[in-house]
């Protein structure tokens, strides 16, 4: 039996609205598969994105050793000081190219209830307790890697530090270029090439805006630039940190804190989670250029020990530092709580708490 064309027209319209009805059925589930992927996505970086886990006391174990007995005393954690929970101390490291020191040393705490962050420059000759020969901070890395720097630091500080970024010559480039560039006021004409290192320094005198390549070559100049040599390199470096950091946060509504956060995953080493940068960057973010502040741990940087070159701390100012800008603790860190190699008021070498690494 042949269907008349009125009956074929309302077939054909049926089976269209049922392919329609079907394809619209098949859409809506494919939306509903994204959006929970969108949500589950969204819920698990809220529960990632945390602050890290911070050293509840000063150092595991608090130890004496004598020459004479070699005993260790341990001081029972409920003895030990109360810890801020919203400080965050940290070790930062610039690597030269490939020799094994590191280029740039800064100790730093940040604060999130008072939004400050402050940061103090260890210059490359400060004459830390060590057994070996060479006694400068620029060595704890290649005679024990990222542990002896830890032990450096916690010797220098009094507590030991939460976390850690090293940071390689490529990183830095790349964080640079990933926020645009920084605008800097280039004090001098610089012109400098060291094969050895593959170092070249090419720059114009004058405020202009730095590349990475730029950037880099402004902040490893030293020698042959800069007359105080490493601590006019650190002054350079601190400058350019306070023009990057107020430009970033300028601009922070614009920087793509995904692109900076890869950068620290895939190129830098540290121990700090995904979701805790994902944290630092957005409680960064909330801060006020003004509330960063850098410093160079005070020294008598021109002294010398055995015709080597040394910084040699001076240690009430950087007690006073530590306990104002550093310390996480209620407990105001000593002389006692440092094992500081530096000179007494007599010129004498001596180290704080009477534990010699080694002479």
């Amino acid at each position: 039996m042949k269907l008349s064309g009125n009956k074929k027209n309302g077939r054909f319209a049926h089976e269209k609205q049922k392919r329609q009805y079907r394809a619209a059925k098949i859409l809506i589930a494919i939306l509903v598969v994204i959006l929970a992927i969108l949500v589950i996505f969204y819920v698990m970086l809220k529960i990632n994105v945390r602050p890290p886990e911070v050293n509840l006391v000063p150092k595991p174990t608090v130890s004496s050793v004598t020459a004479a007995t070699e005993a260790v005393v341990t001081v029972d954690p409920t003895e030990q000081p109360v810890r801020d929970k919203t400080k965050f101390t940290f070790v930062i490291l610039g690597m030269d190219n490939g020799f094994g020191n590191t280029d740039t040393m800064m100790v730093a705490t940040f604060d999130s209830t008072n939004y400050t962050l402050n940061v103090v420059s260890i210059p490359r000759d400060t004459l830390v307790n060590v057994s070996w020969n060479r006694k400068k901070a620029n060595t704890l890395y290649s005679n024990g890697g990222i542990e002896k720097v830890s032990d450096g630091m916690t010797a220098l500080l009094g507590f030991k530090p939460d976390h850690y970024v090293r940071i390689d010559l490529d990183a830095f480039q790349k964080l640079v270029d990933a926020v645009g560039g920084v605008y800097f006021d280039v004090p001098k004409n610089m012109n400098y090439d060291d094969d050895a290192q593959d170092l070249h320094i090419h720059l114009q005198a004058g405020r202009q805006l730095l590349d990475g390549d730029r950037a880099l070559q402004l902040v490893r100049a030293r020698e042959k630039v800069w007359a105080t040599g490493d601590i006019g390199r650190i002054e350079t470096q601190q400058d350019f940190l306070k023009s990057a950091v107020a430009q970033i946060l300028e601009k922070k509504n614009t920087i793509k804190l995904t692109a900076l956060i890869d950068i620290f995953l895939n190129n830098i080493d540290t121990d700090l989670t995904e979701g805790s940068l994902g944290w630092f960057a957005k409680e960064f973010l909330k801060m006020d250029a003004g509330k960063v502040s850098f410093e160079t741990i005070p020294a008598k940087y021109n002294d010398s020990v055995k015709g080597v070159s040394y910084c040699t701390i001076m240690l009430d100012e950087w007690l006073d530092i530590i306990n104002t800008k550093l310390n996480p603790f209620d407990h105001e860190i000593t002389e006692g709580d440092v094992s500081i190699l530096t000179r007494d008021e007599s010129g004498a070498l001596y180290v704080t708490d009477g534990n010699w690494a080694g002479k």
